[in-house]
C-alpha cells in the first residue's frame, strides 16, 4: 500500500495512485500529532472509478474483445452511464459516492432500465439503505468500502441479472447515423431512396437483427470509432 509522500502535488485529503486510494492527514487538537485517518464518506467518484477499473473491471480491460468505455451518452445524451462494458451484453456501472445525492436516480434507473441489458449500482455507504428500496429486482448492487488501511474495496451485495425491460430500439441509440446506414446497406435492407430518419434507421435494424446480432454491431461500430473513450482514468486527487 502507498502513502502519499508530497510528491505527487497534491493536498494531503485523498490521493489515488495504482488502484488504492491513501489515508487522509488530518489536525487533531493542540498539541496532539496529526494523525492519518479514513472516512468512506473521503471517497469521491472519481477515486471510484480509478479503483472500479483496476480492481473489477480489469478483467474486461484485458479482454481484446471486450470493450470498456466511460461517461457512455445513452438515447442520443439524454442521460449517460458512469461505465458501460460491451461484452456480448452491454453492462452498464452507476456510481453514487457517499458525497453524491440520490435526487437523479429515480429518473436515471428509469431510462437506464431501457438502454441497458445489465446495470450494477456501486454506492457508498450512506445510500446503502435508501437505494435498495429504489432499485429494480435485475439490478445488481456493491457497496464501497474503505479498508484499515485506506484503501477502496468493493462489497458485492447482490449480481446484476438480465434487464427484463429493454428495448432494442433505444439500444439502436448506440449507433451513429452513419453505422446504421452502413449496417442496412451491408444486410440489403431497402430503406428507400429519401435521406431516412435516424428513428427509420432504428426502427429498420430491430425489425431486422436479433439482440443479439444488434450488440455484436454495435461492439463492431465501436471498436472502429476512432478517439474512443475507453482509456484508463488517471490517478486524482479529491480535495
Amino acid at each position: 500500500m502507498l502513502s502519499w509522500d508530497g510528491n505527487c502535488g497534491c493536498q494531503p485529503a485523498l490521493c489515488v495512485a495504482r488502484g488504492s486510494v491513501q489515508m487522509s492527514t488530518v489536525s487533531r487538537a493542540p498539541g496532539q500529532e496529526n494523525t492519518r485517518i479514513t472516512r468512506a464518506a473521503d471517497v469521491g467518484e472519481s477515486s471510484i472509478r480509478f479503483a472500479l477499473h483496476r480492481k473489477l473491471l480489469s478483467h474486461h480491460r484485458r479482454n481484446s474483445d471486450a470493450i470498456v468505455v466511460n461517461e457512455l451518452g445513452l438515447i442520443h445524451a439524454r442521460c449517460r452511464i458512469d461505465i458501460a462494458v460491451i461484452n456480448g451484453w452491454i453492462h452498464g456501472y452507476e456510481i453514487k459516492s457517499d458525497r453524491d445525492t440520490l435526487t437523479r436516480l429515480p429518473q436515471q434507473l428509469e431510462l437506464f432500465s431501457g438502454s441497458l441489458q445489465k446495470l450494477t449500482l456501486i454506492v457508498g455507504v450512506r445510500h446503502l439503505a435508501s437505494v435498495t428500496t429504489m432499485l429494480p429486482g435485475w439490478c445488481g448492487l456493491t457497496v464501497v468500502r474503505t479498508g484499515s488501511r485506506g484503501g477502496i474495496r468493493f462489497e458485492r451485495i447482490r449480481r446484476a441479472q438480465f434487464n427484463p425491460d429493454v428495448d432494442p430500439f433505444l439500444l439502436a441509440h448506440l449507433l451513429w447515423r452513419r453505422e446504421a446506414e452502413t449496417a442496412l446497406f451491408d444486410l440489403g435492407a431497402t430503406i428507400g431512396s429519401r435521406r431516412q430518419t435516424r428513428k427509420e434507421l432504428y426502427t429498420k435494424l430491430v425489425e431486422t437483427l436479433s439482440t443479439a446480432e444488434l450488440i455484436a454491431l454495435i461492439k463492431h461500430s465501436m471498436k472502429q470509432r476512432e478517439s474512443w473513450r475507453g482509456h484508463l482514468p488517471q490517478s486524482s486527487c479529491d480535495d
